[in-house]
């Protein structure tokens, strides 16, 4: 439980941080993505969606609502966003995304074996 809380805390404050600071994370975000993504609006309109999600998949981590969907979620978020972090060149960034992708693996892969105990008994 207090792993669910940590992670999905972790995860709403970088959410809430790039919301806070919106348009500095979209220049950030344009300037190191532009030769990846061609398309300026998709660029833009990607980088502010993101940290909305991120929030809100954080605090549906807290609350502990829509539990394999939430640590599904923000899994491929933090895959995608780890894809792209590859593909620009700017590693600091993994350190993030590598503990979250692992807190959020052993999480969600520890509600299937609660899951799965409650089935078999």
């Amino acid at each position: 439980m207090k792993l669910r809380l940590l992670t999905g805390s972790i995860i709403a404050v970088h959410g809430l941080l790039r919301i806070i600071f919106i348009e500095k994370h979209t220049d950030s975000v344009y300037d190191s993505f532009y030769e990846i993504i061609p398309f300026e609006t998709l660029l833009l309109a990607g980088s502010a969606i993101f940290p909305f999600v991120e929030f809100f998949i954080g605090l549906l981590i807290v609350f502990n609502l829509g539990k394999k969907g939430a640590l599904l979620g923000g899994f491929i978020i933090s895959l995608i966003m780890s894809a792209f972090i590859i593909a620009s060149g700017v590693y600091l960034g993994l350190i993030y995304h590598a503990i979250v992708i692992m807190l959020l693996a052993y999480l969600y892969f520890q509600q299937t074996n609660a899951n799965r105990k409650k089935i078999i008994l």
